[in-house]
């Protein structure tokens, strides 16, 4: 129990948090919000006066709850009162923008979100969009084509509304299906990119070529990604690369070449990077193949100068670690490292580390132990 700081003070008990208090306290006690509502009374009071202690508990604690929630009817925005006026149409609809998820007809007041529409109509279904017509939409969008059962199907042209500061606006010519962008079309955009090729869900998928102020590509395409078979010209730098792709990364099998200085890598990519077995063209004629790893060099490879010699070595992120044996022309000598899987130039590479470690190590100590005999000698 908590006690008073002296027996002069008033004594009071607080049956909810079974504390005693002092007069002073006892004020706060019944003024807080927290604890508004306890019953709180003096000890050694009869039964009587306990019970007009807890009922006077009881209604501080319920008008403490109705002024809580005055304050929060007066914080809360208010509502604007619903119109009396009766509408045109009262069939509960969507308030969404029309994207040919709504194959039926369109009541007037659904008109500012489906756009005005000035075309054809079924012959079966009043109000029903079929045939040839024009959609003007709230943003400015406009729609210029085929309908079938309310939606945008066939050929068409869609011109989106024009930016500030932009000459030309965005344009899509082409198929659709269901509203959706979907079969053969072309996509222009106010920068002068354009994507020519196959749709499918809106997205480019299948074959076609895509073209911006750095690069064109032509090639498949798979959800709006680069995907498969494509070949990649970069315009600022005049690089290019022609192989797999997944991803929008180099992924599988490819050549890229360097337009500045004419070298060409051709071999295994993965995830953008070059990894697996490939070969790297200098344009001075020199050449190395082996096994790459993240972009580097690692593993076993073999470097042929410009005079057509030979030799195998060994690499380890992309820094030369030793020869593993003489220059040769053609076949590799007997005795020497020869080819490897890529797991078997992996572990050679850490094999031929450590003894290359060791050789080292007892390299220099011979060396200083030649050097002590020397002084004595001078001595």
């Amino acid at each position: 129990l908590v006690r008073p700081r002296s027996g002069r003070h008033r004594r009071y008990w607080c049956e909810a948090c079974g504390v005693l208090l002092c007069d002073f306290h006892r004020q706060n006690h019944e003024k807080s919000k927290l604890t508004a509502g306890h019953c709180v009374r003096k000890l050694g009071e009869k039964d009587s006066s306990v019970a007009r202690s807890r009922a006077r508990a009881r209604e501080k604690k319920k008008d403490a709850a109705l002024k809580a929630e005055a304050e929060k009817k007066k914080a809360a925005p208010k509502k604007r009162r619903a119109s009396l006026k009766k509408k045109e149409d009262d069939d509960p609809m969507p308030n969404k923008a029309y994207n040919g998820d709504l194959p039926y007809p369109i009541p007037p007041r659904m008109e500012k979100y489906a756009g005005v529409y000035e075309g054809a109509y079924d012959e079966k279904v009043e109000g029903l969009r079929a045939g040839s017509g024009k959609v003007v939409f709230p943003n400015g969008d406009v729609y210029t084509g085929k309908f079938k059962e309310g939606m945008r199907q066939g050929f068409g042209v869609y011109v989106y509304k024009l930016r500030p500061g932009r000459a030309k606006p965005r344009r899509y010519e082409g198929s659709w299906r269901r509203s959706e962008r979907c079969g053969e079309g072309k996509e222009t955009w106010p920068d002068g990119s354009y994507y020519e090729g196959s749709y499918e869900h809106d997205q480019f998928h299948g074959k076609g070529t895509y073209y911006t102020k750095s690069a064109k590509y032509v090639g498949y395409f798979e959800n709006g990604l680069k995907h498969g078979k494509g070949h990649c010209d970069y315009l600022k730098h005049r690089d290019t690369y022609d192989g797999d792709w997944q991803g929008n990364r180099f992924h599988g099998k490819g050549i890229y070449v360097w337009g500045k200085d004419n070298r060409r890598y051709e071999g295994e990519w993965h995830q953008g990077l070059k990894s697996g077995r490939g070969a790297e063209f200098e344009s001075n004629g020199e050449k190395w193949e082996g096994e790459w790893l993240k972009g580097h060099r690692h593993g076993h490879g073999t470097y042929r100068k410009r005079t057509g010699k030979l030799r195998d070595g060994i690499w380890k992120k992309g820094h030369f670690i030793l020869w593993t044996g003489p220059e040769y022309f053609g076949a590799p000598p007997s005795g020497v490292v020869g080819r490897r899987t890529k797991g078997d130039a992996l572990k050679a590479t850490g094999e031929v580390v450590r003894d290359a470690k060791g050789a080292a190590a007892k390299r220099d100590a011979r060396f200083a132990k030649d050097a002590s005999l020397a002084s004595r000698e001078v001595d």
